[in-house]
């Protein structure tokens, strides 16, 4: 029996799915799409793309499992994080969550907020999938201390700006990538086309600007990475982008899986670190089970802090979620006492491995914290030299 198998009503939806790419590509000029352009239709195509679809997606009984469906010490520290940052703000105390995936770690904060009777102005979730917004809202509404606090839905940034604390957990790696290919000492980009109406992708010499504005910031020797292949990190270069200049003042904390530049694009790495997540298995192949499947690709923090220094934001911390969560249980004990937890508590627990042991999520998942217009004077994960010089190369 086929564990991958779709059943019937993912079979409909994703025909229908694959009609609609494969329409796109014939209606266009050259009778292709980045692939890009393809990512995005099989995540966020409306009623029909992965994150759009009603059915359970995170956790055991989905696809794959993230920090918070673990337990609740990662919800813990991240909230102890953010109302640090909060209470050095001038003004209002807001969290603006983006993707919220099913809403558990949004509601783990906002607990740990009314227990500690922390101040809270509002929360609100900027979120493009209906799907996720209601099952975000059913979680939130279970809380016993829900109406203790204000939560707004957006399905776009505000158009006043925001000043407060912008939180990106696992979103960045689920936004649209390019993939290119260096051979015969060429850059290539990846484009999905047309094969009798199946897709199938071709890496072709004509590269998009945008494509080719990052690549040049790689400093990648094409002579030297013959027959490699990687992802470029459009869309998570123009949120950003996008994010800083909307931010007023306050923070902005990612929490992804990704590598310093130099690792990322690693000669070893020659297969890039786009992957595809379905009923807890790794795939590898983006154009099968088209809006059945997740597609994720780590970023390049690199890109991201190079991004943020031109968009007048300070790097303020830089670490690995074993580091971010182990000086929190072990330097902080008063705090993780008062959060709920002692040290003793999660020495032995499978959660704990799992957040900071490296073969899980300890070394592969980041933490990192953006700030403007104020600085702030956590000490939380603060960057060393080594990883500050890893950060601002340019």
């Amino acid at each position: 029996m086929n564990n991958f198998a779709l059943n019937a009503a993912e079979r409909v939806r994703s025909k229908a799915l694959k009609e609609k790419i494969v329409k796109k590509i014939r209606s266009s000029k050259h009778q292709r799409i980045t692939f890009s352009e393809f990512m995005d239709m099989a995540l966020y195509e409306p009623n029909l793309g992965y994150y759009m679809s009603a059915k359970e997606l995170i956790g055991r009984g989905g696809d794959f499992i993230t920090a918070p469906e673990l337990g609740d010490l990662f919800g813990t520290v991240l909230a102890h994080k953010i109302s640090e940052s909060l209470n050095q703000l001038n003004g209002p105390k807001i969290i603006y969550e983006f993707g919220a995936g099913n809403g558990r770690l949004a509601s783990q904060i906002l607990s740990q907020f009314h227990k500690l009777k922390i101040p809270l102005d509002k929360y609100v979730i900027v979120e493009v999938s209906p799907a996720m917004k209601l099952a975000q809202k059913q979680a939130i509404a279970a809380m016993d201390e829900h109406s203790a606090f204000q939560v707004s839905w957006y399905d776009e940034l505000p158009n006043d700006g925001m000043s407060g604390v912008i939180l990106a957990n696992e979103v960045l790696d689920a936004m649209p990538v390019e993939l290119f290919q260096l051979s015969s000492n060429q850059l290539h980009q990846a484009y999905v086309v047309d094969n009798n109406g199946d897709l199938r992708t071709t890496f072709q010499k004509h590269i998009q600007k945008d494509v080719l504005d990052l690549f040049s910031e790689l400093d990648l020797s094409v002579e030297n990475y013959d027959g490699y292949w990687s992802e470029i990190h459009t869309h998570a270069a123009a949120w950003l982008r996008t994010v800083a200049d909307c931010l007023n003042e306050g923070t902005i904390i990612i929490c992804d899986y990704g590598y310093p530049q130099h690792e990322y694009y690693h000669r070893d790495r020659n297969r890039g670190t786009l992957l595809c997540y379905r009923k807890q298995r790794v795939r590898f192949d983006p154009l099968d089970c088209v809006g059945c499947q997740d597609i994720t690709a780590h970023l390049n923090f690199t890109q991201l802090a190079r991004i943020a220094t031109e968009r007048t934001l300070t790097v303020n911390g830089f670490t690995n979620l074993e580091a971010f969560v182990i000086e929190f249980v072990s330097k902080d004990v008063d705090s993780l006492r008062t959060f709920g937890g002692s040290p003793e508590s999660f020495k032995s627990t499978s959660e704990l491995l799992a957040l900071t042991m490296s073969s899980e999520m300890g070394e592969i998942f980041k933490v990192m914290e953006l700030t403007k217009n104020f600085e702030s004077t956590n000490t939380g994960f603060m960057l060393s030299d080594q990883r500050h010089r890893l950060l601002v190369q340019m």
